[in-house]
């Protein structure tokens, strides 16, 4: 693949296709702002890099950078895959002396003000130095996310961005990334839901069992359930109508679903494993 270079002009051309793939803000349930990059966006050259504008305000906060190094007769080959934050934009990362290593996070981490933050010019999302050193955390993983804090005239907000990267660095793909718009808030990776992180509904629990989700309250309030894959897509809805609520996923693929219950005055959301 040719070298991905993703500018201003391209990225104006490419908002109009991606309309449709983002949630607006503004609305009870709708507080975070998705945006899917469709296609996704490999870049496997040495010098390629991805520049990403997380609240699509026209100005770029974060730039992902290719390093392939192949080596002479005196020196070991070199790939890196690096990230650096622009302006006073920051990155959730763990540090190692003088380098940062940026955290490969999961489906429903949560990304908020307590994490290690950090600035600093081609953070190491993953390095190849030679045979065997390998330094990150992130080669060989595939949809994780790096956590995001985004400066915005002072004003904080939170992030994620899904990415892969391959065993030795030599490549990394961006796949769709997300910000909270309500001032610093925290943000699940990987989540669409603003209220996952409000668990105020006692005494419910929630269940598989074998493809299908039992969900039971202790006293019964009218309300909504919605059920998330870790892409922050909804593939089920249900009204909540009783203190027994039954909803067959049989038709879904095994991985990490989210299952909130949305009332009138509370949330709640359980991560679920469908083997």
């Amino acid at each position: 693949m040719k070298n991905q270079k993703i500018n201003f002009r391209n990225k104006l051309k490419s908002y109009s296709a991606l309309a449709g793939t983002m949630i607006a803000a503004g609305t009870a349930d709708s507080q975070i702002v998705y945006t899917d990059i469709s296609p996704d966006v490999m870049v496997n050259t040495d010098g390629g890099s991805y520049d990403l504008d997380l609240n699509n305000d026209g100005t770029f906060d974060f730039t992902f950078n290719q390093i392939i190094s192949p080596g002479g007769s005196s020196s070991s080959p070199y790939n890196k895959v690096g990230v650096t934050p622009l302006n006073s934009n920051m990155i959730a990362g763990s540090t190692a002396g003088n380098y940062v290593y940026p955290f490969a996070m999961n489906p429903g981490d949560s990304i908020k003000s307590s994490l290690s933050w950090n600035v600093g010019t081609s953070q190491s999302m993953g390095s190849y130095w030679g045979a065997s050193y390998t330094y990150g955390n992130w080669p060989g993983v595939n949809n994780k996310y790096i956590g995001l804090k985004l400066d915005v005239a002072g004003t904080i907000y939170y992030g994620w961005a899904r990415l892969d990267v391959v065993p030795l660095s030599t490549s990394f793909t961006i796949k769709d990334y997300a910000f909270m718009n309500i001032a610093g808030q925290p943000i699940l990776a990987g989540s669409l839901s603003v209220g996952i992180k409000e668990n105020n509904l006692s005494g419910t629990t929630i269940y598989n069992n074998n493809h299908t989700i039992n969900i039971l309250t202790k006293t019964f309030t009218d309300g909504t359930i919605r059920i998330m894959n870790n892409l922050g897509q909804e593939v089920r809805s249900a009204a909540q109508t009783s203190n027994h609520t039954i909803i067959d996923l049989s038709d879904l693929n095994a991985g990490i679903y989210f299952v909130t219950i949305i009332t009138e005055n509370n949330k709640f959301t359980k991560k679920i494993i469908i083997n």
